[in-house]
């Protein structure tokens, strides 16, 4: 099958790591992904290149696209939101084709244009619920978390002092304000080292307030060795899951709110909102720091929490299933 990804604006985060996933499991499974950007960095383009995937960045989607789409004998357009979902239901309608999206968590809604998407893909079930009272919606949702390559996000055998702690997400305001407030908390702790793996608007910032103990690594092209030189993570979403993934605790928060140690206890409602920090109430120093310290000096706690984050990767966010799964919305959308 030959798909074409609709984005807005490609840089760094959760969005686009994914998209770069599913487009290589798309490729090793013989088939051929092509995305269309209207923005996109260069660190972006650059990962594209590496993965041998086809791309065109067009600012205005007018003919030019519609020409490489029919050049290219696309067969289905899949749109990631907010923006594009009006591209790419555009595009559909104009061209006969059909069109998946994909709602990477509560925001881009555009409930008057639903009845023209083919497919949603809902990133986790909240999303889901969310969506399944829309009448134009019904019947055409399906759960696909985000799914992640086990055989390069796997525990390396490296690791620090039991205190290297990382914390991973683009420094959007949101991102800002959480990580300040773990700053702050963790300044009560000694021997602690935070790195801070990410880029955006106020990374500047950070890096001209940030006390000794943290590090502003900016832009991590290599994820997977950062995470395994860490002792615990933070982060959300997809940043949770590849933690897990590398056998390593992690911890859910945002700005929005506190998640707190994803645990067999605590991964069903982490996991309905999509590891966002909305399932625990509000982000505070006092209960990211209970968190901390049931694990940071406490090497058992740790390792039986990242064995069985492992093997809870490995059986829930396969990045393989996860394409399989896009593929099977495809082929039925192409047929039909």
């Amino acid at each position: 099958m030959r798909i074409m990804h609709i984005a807005e604006n490609l840089n760094f985060g959760g969005l686009e790591t994914q998209l770069i996933t599913l487009c290589r499991e798309f490729i090793r499974l013989g088939h051929h992904p092509f995305i269309f950007s209207m923005v996109m960095s260069p660190e972006f383009r650059s990962q594209l290149a590496h993965a041998g995937i086809d791309y065109i960045v067009e600012p205005s989607p007018g003919e030019k696209i519609k020409n490489y789409i029919a050049q290219n004998r696309i067969q289905v357009l899949h749109g990631h939101p907010a923006a594009t979902i009006y591209v790419s239901a555009t595009l559909g309608t104009e061209l006969n084709l059909p069109v998946v999206v994909t709602y990477h968590g509560l925001y881009g809604w555009a409930w008057q244009i639903h009845k023209s998407i083919s497919h949603f893909v809902c990133v986790s079930q909240e999303v889901h619920d969310k969506l399944a009272p829309d009448p134009n919606a019904s019947g055409k949702l399906t759960i696909i978390q985000n799914g992640i390559d086990c055989n390069i996000f796997k525990p390396s055998g490296t690791g620090g002092t039991g205190y290297n702690i990382l914390f991973i997400g683009r420094l959007d305001p949101d991102k800002y304000y959480a990580v300040k407030i773990v700053i702050n908390a963790l300044s009560s702790l000694s021997n602690v080292e935070l790195s801070v793996a990410g880029s955006g608007s106020y990374f500047d910032q950070l890096r001209s307030e940030a006390p000794g103990f943290v590090k502003c690594l900016g832009y991590i092209a290599d994820m997977p060795e950062i995470i395994n030189k860490a002792d615990i993570v933070i982060g959300t979403g997809r940043g949770v899951r590849e933690a897990m993934a590398c056998g390593k605790p992690a911890i859910a928060l945002d700005a929005c709110g506190y998640g707190g140690l994803v645990t067999p206890e605590t991964i069903g409602p982490l996991e309905y909102h999509n590891f966002s920090g909305r399932s625990g109430g509000k982000l505070t120093e006092e209960k990211f720091l209970q968190d901390i310290l049931k694990i940071i000096g406490n090497p058992a706690a740790r390792a039986e929490i990242g064995q069985w984050s492992r093997q809870y990767a490995l059986e829930h966010y396969s990045s393989t299933a996860a394409a399989l799964k896009h593929l099977v919305i495809y082929n039925q959308l192409i047929t039909k």
